[in-house]
């Protein structure tokens, strides 16, 4: 008989490719994120399925606000093995967008406290009336993932990691 223990050594890959980005007319982070929190729920602790969520949705919900070239695909993926929790999310992006990614990243990983960081930008964002760019912000702060960047021009691409035994 495989015990829960056994169970959640379970790898699981998984990857998705929508193109063109455009032709999104449906709430495809909610789509995929809800099938990821079932399909990892099979194998993995409610916790990490819900981590999992939440990454999903932010991650896409980025790409699906921002995209720059309607013909552009959008690829995601996930993977849960060795302990560790990662997704990544990809999309055509302009060098542009990449700096304001890249830069963001740069002062969220810098951050001597990311929840202060987090808490200072809530507050000065407010004051200003401005809405949006707390996301990654938030995957930091409040569920603990490592936030990544990179670009292989025309492609940006935005990742997650988290270890499973440090999932609350």
């Amino acid at each position: 008989m495989i015990d829960e223990a056994q169970l959640s050594k379970t790898a699981i890959t998984w990857s998705c490719h929508v193109q063109p980005i455009e032709n999104v007319l449906c709430d495809l982070s909610g789509i995929i994120a809800t099938h990821a929190v079932q399909f990892a729920g099979a194998f993995h602790s409610r916790l990490v399925a819900r981590k999992l969520n939440v990454a999903l949705t932010e991650l896409i919900n980025n790409v699906l606000e921002n995209f720059s070239d309607g013909q552009s695909a959008l690829t995601v993926s996930w993977t849960i093995g060795g302990d560790v929790l990662t997704t990544k999310v990809a999309a055509n992006a302009t060098r542009e967008q990449y700096e304001t990614v890249l830069a963001t990243v740069q002062h969220i990983n810098a951050a001597e406290s990311p929840k202060a960081l987090l808490r200072s930008t809530i507050k000065a964002r407010h004051k200003e009336r401005l809405k949006g760019g707390l996301g990654l912000m938030r995957l930091v702060a409040e569920n603990n993932f490592e936030v990544d960047v990179g670009y292989e021009e025309p492609v940006l691409t935005v990742g997650t990691r988290i270890v499973v035994g440090e999932i609350e």
